[in-house]
């Protein structure tokens, strides 16, 4: 059974209280970012290609860490690159509820999705090479790459993506 609803951030506001759930026997509750960088003429989002389809960076709680915090390690963890001069934080774009089994266990994983601009580059100012990336083999990640917001909502591997991403390009506009 597969499952896909997005529920937004008016549910859980900032993202930082718990969700629960009466219909799965287990429940995940990882934090997602969205990292982004713009110009006045478009803008970019950091797409990772897992399992064959592409998708946004985002993981599972460890103990003692914050929604925030979760999304903020499991992006470096994944794309291989720790930023020299941090993340901006930006605004809180909601939280994403879906289904999956595994194993023969029915699992619920709820979302909590952030926006994060790029802010590196090197000692010239310029923006950071993207060849520094190295994908996380071990959770199934073969690219790590920039592609327009546009061409991101397209090629996202589910619509629970596409629907945060659209919510992105709503509050650029």
């Amino acid at each position: 059974m597969v499952r896909t609803s997005p529920v937004m951030g008016e549910l859980y506001g900032d993202g930082e209280t718990s969700a629960s759930s009466e219909t799965s026997s287990r429940m995940q509750t990882p934090g997602g970012r969205v990292v982004a960088r713009s110009s006045k003429e478009s803008q970019w989002v950091l797409m990772i290609f897992r399992n064959g389809l592409w998708d946004l960076p985002k993981g599972k709680l460890e103990p003692g860490e914050s929604r925030k915090e979760c999304a903020l390690r499991e992006v470096s963890e994944e794309i291989g690159y720790a930023p020299v001069n941090g993340w901006k934080p930006g605004a809180f774009l909601g939280v994403t509820d879906h289904q999956y089994e595994l194993k023969g266990e029915l699992i619920e994983k709820w979302t909590n999705w952030w926006v994060f601009e790029w802010t590196e580059s090197n000692e010239e100012g310029e923006e950071a090479d993207v060849t520094k990336f190295v994908p996380q083999s071990e959770e199934g990640i073969t690219l790590v790459e920039w592609m327009s917001l546009d061409t991101a909502i397209e090629k996202a591997g589910f619509e629970n993506l596409r629907t945060v991403l659209r919510t992105l390009r709503a509050n650029k506009q």
